[in-house]
């Protein structure tokens, strides 16, 4: 078999659940051989070895036992036709219990018949079901390079969780790192598909413009595009690559994520090591046995008992030889696919490098992602109005700034000029996805903007709700805009340095109008 994917964990109880892990594997594995089909097999079927039978979907099944003692394990091979005809897809799954602990592989590849020469289409890897039930089995946790792995995306909505995520990028023994900026439906779809997709390959973290900020500061070296999203290995030399808003959403890039981490997965993975130990068990348990039976039969004088016992050494040692020739052949083919690997990846890295090289001749820019963001002036109290103009081109309107705007900060003396100006980059961007693309559940407006964006909004304030001159303004033929919704920069501190953003909503141009930055009003 050629493989294409490994997962491999280790498998145990959740703190306060009395389950024996491997028992439970063993259902699991049933479960999944049955499928929507009552009947065979049960988890007390996997006890027994089983030749080949047929599954539902034209697939067919049989496992095999190993072990004694403390180690035992049982394999499980599924194979069913590749499209076209030509060869199978083969998924293995190994569950296993060696001292106690256990452990969970799932190989999947192909076998081509031998000479075949033609191309072969590579078969579309998709997560095993198993691996989605063992998942959120609420008595097991899953464990892989001592990180625990769950299937589920990992939020960082708060700067101060954006600290925590940094000492683990730094870490050189955890999964590659996948960080998306989710600004769109599409996107937080693509963030939940791909972190079940890629259980025990990659670890999948959101962020929000917030926490996004914060990584750029703290580690410049794998800051996430705008709306995109960065693929960070555990080698900090290593070229991470980004991937666009656009390419998020597309599908074909989490077909791409999950062919790229599954191949590195085959190299890294090694052999079935829960496999190989209940197979070791084995072996000196019969070969324990067959000494014990040599030892009565040489005490009895027994001559013909002596002989069967010699013959059992010797069918076990040939059934032993054939296993290591096999494991060197299989070793073999993997060394000299890698280094046909290594060689793919060579001239891979001789185009690509080409291609920028001439990318960077026409446009110095080149391999950075687009930010019409980045193009925003700084905030200067002589001229507000170069940077709101650039924010309300990069937002497409989704946000406008009035003449108040303008007066305000040029007369506010608010000492935190590049901080307002982040913050205002962050509103902006924050428009765009409230009125480009609203959420289908859309929670308090003040949590959507802390959560999604980091921001700290407030919609009511006693003092200017009583106050209609502080409240109100005019701005394109409506003499009533409600300045009551605010972006608190700073707070709790001098009132010099407590920082404003007084905003209306205008869902009727679906957009926000910005008409005071600066100090708090009063």
């Amino acid at each position: 078999m050629q493989p294409l994917y490994v997962f491999d964990a280790g498998v145990g109880a959740v703190s306060g659940n009395d389950v024996d892990p491997f028992e439970v594997l063993r259902e699991h594995v049933a479960a999944w051989l049955r499928g929507p089909v009552d009947g065979e097999p049960t988890a007390a079927d996997l006890g027994t070895a089983a030749g080949p039978r047929p599954l539902y979907g034209g697939r067919t099944v049989e496992w095999t036992i190993e072990g004694s003692g403390d180690a035992t394990a049982v394999r499980v091979t599924v194979t069913q036709p590749l499209t076209g005809g030509v060869g199978r897809f083969v998924t293995r799954v190994t569950a296993s219990c060696i001292e106690g602990r256990a452990g969970l592989r799932v190989v999947m590849g192909r076998e081509v018949p031998g000479g075949w020469i033609a191309p072969v289409e590579d078969p579309l890897l998709r997560r095993p079901g198993l691996l989605r039930a063992v998942a959120a089995d609420g008595r097991l946790c899953l464990h892989v390079l001592g990180q625990r792995v769950t299937g589920r995306y990992e939020g960082i909505r708060e700067a101060a969780q954006t600290a925590v995520l940094t000492e683990s990028l730094a870490s050189r023994t955890r999964l590659p790192m996948l960080l998306v900026h989710p600004r769109e439906d599409a996107a937080w779809t693509a963030a939940r598909q791909a972190a079940g997709e890629l259980i025990g390959l990659a670890q999948v973290v959101t962020l929000n413009y917030g926490t996004a900020r914060e990584l750029h500061r703290l580690m410049p070296a794998v800051a996430v595009p705008d709306g995109g999203a960065r693929l960070v290995w555990p080698e900090p030399a290593a070229g991470h690559p980004m991937y666009s808003r656009a390419e998020v959403a597309e599908a074909g890039t989490r077909a791409r994520w999950m062919r790229t981490l599954a191949e590195l997965a085959v190299v890294a993975r090694g052999s079935d090591r829960g496999w190989d130990a209940a197979r070791r068990a084995a072996q000196r348990a019969a070969a324990r046995q067959a000494a014990e039976r040599l030892a009565a039969a040489r005490r009895a004088g027994d001559v013909v008992r002596q002989l069967a016992a010699y013959e059992e050494r010797v069918t076990r040692l040939e059934e032993d030889v054939a296993f290591w020739e096999a494991e060197a052949q299989s070793l073999t083919t993997r060394l000299a696919e890698a280094g046909d690997a290594d060689n793919a990846r060579q001239e891979a890295a001789y185009w690509r490098d080409l291609y920028v090289k001439e990318l960077k001749r026409d446009d110095a820019g080149a391999g950075e992602p687009a930010d019409p963001w980045a193009a925003v002036p700084a905030l200067t109290a002589s001229d507000p109005a170069a940077a709101y103009r650039a924010l309300e081109a990069a937002s497409d309107g989704r946000i406008a700034f009035t003449p108040g705007a303008e007066r305000t900060w040029r007369t506010s003396g608010y000492p935190y000029a590049e901080e307002m100006r982040e913050q205002l980059v962050t509103l902006a961007k924050a428009a765009v996805d409230l009125y480009t693309q609203p959420p289908e559940n859309m929670p308090l407006l003040t949590d959507w903007f802390k959560t999604q964006h980091g921001l700290t909004v407030a919609l009511s304030d006693l003092t200017i709700k009583k106050d209609k001159k502080l409240r109100y303004f005019a701005f394109d033929g409506d003499d009533r805009r409600d300045g009551l919704p605010h972006v608190k920069v700073r707070d709790a501190t001098s009132h010099g340095e407590v920082g404003r953003i007084h905003f209306a909503l205008d869902p009727g141009k679906r957009r926000l109008i910005v008409d005071h930055v600066g100090v708090k009003k009063y």
